[in-house]
């Protein structure tokens, strides 16, 4: 199929937080913050199945209560929590959580969140290793997950 137009915008069903490629589909990731302000933020995953018709299609979706049972003293008074990338071949998606910033890698199938490591309340975004970080908590996530 030949596409005539090079750019362009794609309507999204809401503002999403996050975008990424994973198994050769656009992913988007929204959180929502609750009405009544629980501290149970919701993740929803997005995949682009239809180019043609930008349709949209609701993959995944786990509040902060189903990702951590509950919320832990490291994390405050709130489960605030961030995407930071997503694999490009499973579907693991990587976060930060609390105010220690601990990257975890979330599975999306197995519904397990898996702690990798403390950032000590830095932000990844100022790692200067952070995509190799990232490469290595998806490969160390892999491995565990075959044990």
């Amino acid at each position: 199929m030949a596409f005539e137009q090079t750019s362009g915008r794609i309507p999204t069903p809401c503002n999403f937080h996050f975008i990424g490629v994973s198994q050769g589909q656009l992913h988007a990731v929204h959180i929502s913050k609750p009405w009544n302000n629980n501290n149970n933020d919701r993740l929803s995953i997005w995949v682009l199945e239809d180019y043609a018709g930008l349709q949209w299609t609701l993959k995944h979706e786990v509040s902060a209560m189903e990702l951590f049972g509950s919320i832990p003293r490291s994390f405050g008074d709130s489960c605030y929590f961030k995407v930071h990338a997503i694999h490009p071949e499973h579907d693991l998606i990587f976060l930060t959580a609390g105010k220690l910033k601990s990257l975890m890698s979330y599975n999306m199938d197995e519904k397990k969140v898996r702690f990798i490591w403390t950032l000590g309340g830095r932000d990844v975004s100022a790692c200067p290793l952070c995509s190799l970080l990232l490469r290595l908590a998806a490969t160390w996530t892999l491995k565990l997950q075959k044990l």
